[in-house]
């Protein structure tokens, strides 16, 4: 039991406690203190993931009330690595730290590129405030994360001290702050927003051991950003060339490279794997980036809850012919994704009238739920509101349709749907009236379908800003068939600019290109006749040697030398068989019996029956036979002498 033990200081590293215990004890031998702490002259000074806690605290004074679990999240770097583990990982590392295990082994640690200190570090502003407050310095938590090069709390650059991190030449020496630390200014380069932000954002994790965003919920809450930052559709699939190139462009080669974020040009990286590959380890700094490039800290991550794409439930009814037309009766809404993903289809029904509807989404104001682009399903009451009043001939076809809400055509085709007579649509007097004018239900704008169709327009050029008119045309063809009929110039003045066309078309020389592919072909089969182990010479293994594999099957009538040299150069089954019964005789020697020589070239029952191949096994025994005579006639002398 040790009769004093000094209590942590805020953010102190368990090392730095055990430092500062080893100024005040009388030992002279660093196994001593290991001994007198953790019982044990075997235990390692360990700076960040420290074990045999359960050993120490049974040592400490009675009055002292640290627990094991206490002295893991306040002071050791386990809440950083562990912060987007698992559970069943974070409780195994826990219980290894508990015990004479192995954290790093748990937490994946051991195959991590993360870029670990050289040195303890300190910030020199934290120096002068902890010796003017608490009388002497400590090894913050914070200033040991690798990755992290500026301090959270006064924006200033770590400095190194003499104390290496991962002392291999003494690995029981417990060395305290004060007495390894000369005081530095700090240089004076200046600080980016992004380190900052990224210290403060690790400081955070560490001061919140009790946060934990499983791999999973992360990948959820960091796709619903990159989807409304439009680098991912909202179907899941990344837009990785835009991901990269910005990402790329936004933090320096140089520093991503120093950190262990380095994004290479090709390839899969980490960027992607966080993404599709959730239960893979990452470097936790990676992940504090990620947050970054998606413009929210750490905390805002984590506590994301991602808006329903339509709003809450309930929505309004959109059937004009319902007496209870906008108000919150539907309360089931089916979201499916929609143009490869670009856009999100919600569709709604409602329980009272049987209506179904669909909208795009999501929604960015609350007007949107005001508007309809397609209608599956109209309803019974819909339908019994047409055919109550086809029959009417004072009310128009005009009035009809803005009773119903729907287009004037809608209503004729619905119409042939339910069996109505045609003679109404051949009736000259079939136009708008002042009766029928007045007849207008309520809250129902004489050009709300042009509006509505402006409207919708608008809204998915503002979603997609990257989109062609033709690629809009598809997501919307009613809506650029309304605007094309009744709004033309202003479907003109509002669409995307056509793009310019950039071909160029060029005649391609094919007895020039015929040459160079015939003379690449030649030397493509010379390198496969070199390969180990042999490498049947076909015309596609011929041409993809070649880079030229683009020439099947569509091309080859165009390059009349290369389909020649291809026929020349092609090998059969029996060619084939020969050269690697020559290369099997020549790798193995002249110990090698034909049986083995017939079964390591695989020769098959047929192949062996045939005249060319039992004369190539001839002359690999002869050669065979021809080698062992030296071999047989120095036996020979041997036994005689």
């Amino acid at each position: 039991m040790l009769g004093h033990f000094p209590p942590p200081y805020p953010d102190e590293l368990l090392y730095s406690v055990l430092a500062r215990l080893g100024i005040r004890l009388p030992h002279t031998s660093t196994k001593r203190l290991c001994h007198s702490v953790f019982g044990r002259t075997t235990a390692t000074a360990v700076i960040d993931l420290p074990s045999h806690l359960s050993d120490l605290i049974h040592v400490l004074p009675s009055s002292f009330g640290m627990s094991v679990d206490r002295l893991i999240d306040k002071n050791t770097l386990w809440p950083f690595f562990a912060a987007f583990q698992s559970t069943e990982r974070r409780n195994s590392a826990r219980r290894e730290m508990h015990e004479s295990g192995h954290p790093y082994l748990c937490l994946g640690m051991m195959a991590s590129r993360a870029s670990w200190p050289v040195f303890l570090r300190y910030c020199p502003i934290c120096l002068e405030e902890d010796r003017h407050g608490v009388l002497e310095a400590y090894w913050h938590r914070a200033h040991q994360l690798p990755g992290i090069e500026v301090c959270h709390a006064h924006g200033t650059w770590l400095q190194d001290s003499a104390v290496v991190f991962r002392n291999s030449r003494n690995r029981h020496e417990f060395c305290a702050a004060e007495d390894n630390i000369a005081f530095c200014a700090s240089p004076a380069r200046p600080v980016s927003a992004v380190q900052l932000a990224l210290a403060r954002d690790a400081a955070w994790v560490l001061a919140h051991p009790e946060v934990s965003l499983s791999p999973q919920q992360l990948r959820s809450n960091l796709l619903y950003r990159l989807e409304t930052m439009h680098y991912a559709n909202w179907n899941g699939h990344l837009k990785l060339a835009d991901l990269r190139r910005n990402f790329a462009a936004r933090y320096p080669a140089d520093w991503l490279a120093r950190v262990g974020c380095e994004v290479p040009e090709s390839g899969e990286t980490w960027i992607e794997r966080i993404i599709r590959k959730p239960d893979r380890i990452q470097n936790p700094i990676r992940y504090l980036l990620m947050a970054n490039f998606a413009g929210v800290s750490l905390s805002e991550l984590i506590d994301l809850q991602a808006p329903p794409p339509f709003g809450a439930a309930p929505w309004p009814c959109l059937n004009v012919a319902a007496a209870h037309y906008s108000e919150l009766r539907v309360r089931a809404c089916t979201i499916s994704p929609a143009a490869n993903g670009r856009v999100l289809t919600g569709t709604f029904t409602c329980p009272d009238c049987g209506m179904t509807y669909e909208r795009i989404g999501p929604d960015r104001k609350d007007s949107d739920r005001m508007y309809r682009v397609r209608i599956p399903c109209y309803g019974p009451v819909w339908d019994e509101t047409l055919l109550r009043l086809w029959p009417d001939r004072s009310v128009s076809l005009r009035e009809l349709s803005r009773r119903l809400g729907v287009d004037p055509n809608t209503v004729k085709l619905q119409a042939g749907r339910l069996g109505l007579s045609i003679e109404r649509l051949d009736d000259p007097d079939d136009r708008d009236t002042a009766s029928s004018q007045a007849s207008t239900p309520e809250n129902f704008e004489p050009k709300r379908d042009v509006d509505q169709c402006k409207y919708l327009w608008k809204k998915l050029a503002d979603e997609l800003p990257g989109a062609t008119r033709t690629g809009m045309r598809r997501l919307l063809p009613a809506v650029y068939a309304s605007l094309r009929r009744h709004a033309a110039v202003w479907l003109k003045n509002n669409s995307p600019e056509p793009l310019p066309n950039t071909s160029e078309k060029t005649r391609i020389d094919w007895e020039a290109r015929d040459s160079i592919f015939a003379k690449k072909a030649q030397v493509a089969a010379e390198n496969l006749m070199s390969r180990v182990p042999p490498v049947k010479l076909t015309p596609t293994a011929i041409l993809r040697e070649a880079q030229c594999i683009w020439a099947i099957p569509r091309k080859l009538p165009l390059l009349p030398m290369t389909l020649e040299a291809l026929a020349r150069l092609a090998e059969d089954r029996v060619s084939f068989a020969v050269r690697r019964i020559h290369a099997v005789a020549e790798a193995e020697g002249a110990a090698l019996p034909r049986w083995q020589l017939e079964r390591k070239a695989g020769l098959r029952p047929d192949l062996i029956r045939n005249p060319e191949i039992q004369l190539a096994l001839a002359m690999a025994s002869r050669k065979r036979l021809a080698g062992s005579e030296p071999v047989a006639r120095q036996r020979a002398s041997a036994a005689c002498a």
